[in-house]
């Protein structure tokens, strides 16, 4: 067992797991109403939510975060059904991938791949909703909309990062207690 590793017992790890999973979806759901309300630019808050949560889980809930967050821009942007959730689960099952094996956690990483994740999402909304069409100065719409929504949407994950660190410091297993269950 690991140095100042506070024991938890297989019940109080399932507690936790529930709690951090309701804290996850409150927040989503906070962050789509956020989303969906005010005037002008409307960033995607639920990208920065769906970054900090499968940062430190598992492919399976990643892609399922991912579907999860999908749907939701595409109710709130009033998108085709299904079409940013297929985009957003793979960009979750990549981002989980990638710090799993690549890259570290902190708020700068947490920044630079929430911009590409609304990078990917808004680049691909442009190029299927105006970009294909040829449409007049059809670069308005993104240099004056899409992108400033991606710099609003990238920096609105400094403050859900340290919410989302203070949940995992509570209510995420430490390595030395996932190693310490083992038979030896």
């Amino acid at each position: 067992m690991a140095i100042n590793t506070p024991y938890r017992s297989v019940g109080q790890r399932r507690l936790y797991t529930v709690l951090r999973w309701i804290l996850y979806l409150i927040l989503l759901c906070l962050a789509y109403v956020l989303q969906c309300t005010g005037i002008g630019l409307h960033p995607l808050y639920v990208i920065p939510v769906a970054v900090c949560i499968v940062m430190s889980e598992g492919v399976l809930p990643s892609a399922l975060v991912g579907a999860l967050c999908g749907l939701m821009i595409d109710l709130s942007c009033g998108k085709l059904f299904c079409s940013n959730a297929i985009v957003m689960t793979c960009v979750c099952v990549g981002t989980a991938l990638l710090f799993m094996h690549l890259l570290r956690h902190n708020i700068i990483n947490a920044v630079v791949v929430t911009f590409l994740c609304a990078l990917i999402q808004g680049g691909l909304d442009y190029l299927f909703c105006y970009g294909m069409w040829g449409y007049e100065n059809v670069s308005v719409v993104f240099t004056g909309y899409i992108l400033p929504c991606m710099l609003v949407t990238a920096l609105s994950c400094i403050p859900i990062y340290w919410i989302f660190r203070k949940i995992k410091a509570k209510l995420l297993p430490t390595a030395g207690m996932l190693y310490s269950v083992l038979p030896k």
